[in-house]
């Protein structure tokens, strides 16, 4: 019966990792919708945060065993590229400030994986040395560009 537990809480850990992979992917295209049709001085920042973040899908799907991208559906593609274009109409810094939620939430994710009991320990020791601190980093940075784009806003003209 532990065996059946351990396996169950193996494939949860696993499908967790999986689930995060796609959700890296999805940020990633995300961002490079908004860094090609926003332009401005935040584009360039936003496209390198978008190219981390499709290989940190790589990286998550290598360590779950998964071939291939999260997003090979042409069709869902093309929803969270509307998606991302209908934030951005909204304006610039609403598109930011969703992007940076979005990146809140896959930390959270992260955060949440370490306290699943069915990680290997090798997953653990790249998740606690690699992955978090490199999520981390992206949320940090997206939300230093963002206070950067606010600053530029207040000074005035």
């Amino acid at each position: 019966m532990e065996e059946r537990v351990d396996e169950a809480a193996e494939r949860a850990a696993r499908r967790w990792i999986v689930d995060l992979a796609r959700a890296e992917a999805e940020l990633a295209a995300r961002l490079a919708t908004i860094a090609a049709a926003a332009g401005g001085p935040e584009a360039p920042a936003l496209a390198t945060l978008a190219i981390e973040h499709a290989a940190a899908e790589a990286v998550l799907h290598g360590a779950a065993g998964v071939l291939g991208s999260a997003l090979d559906d042409d069709e869902g593609l093309a929803t969270l590229r509307e998606d991302a274009v209908r934030r951005l109409v909204a304006g610039t810094d609403a598109a930011l400030a969703w992007l940076l939620s979005a990146e809140h939430t896959l930390l959270g994710n992260y955060l949440a994986l370490d306290r699943m009991p069915g990680l290997s320990a090798d997953d653990r020791l790249a998740l606690r040395r690699e992955w978090l601190p490199d999520a981390f980093d992206r949320f940090t940075r997206l939300d230093r560009l963002i206070a950067a784009d606010e600053e530029r806003d207040d000074v005035p003209a």
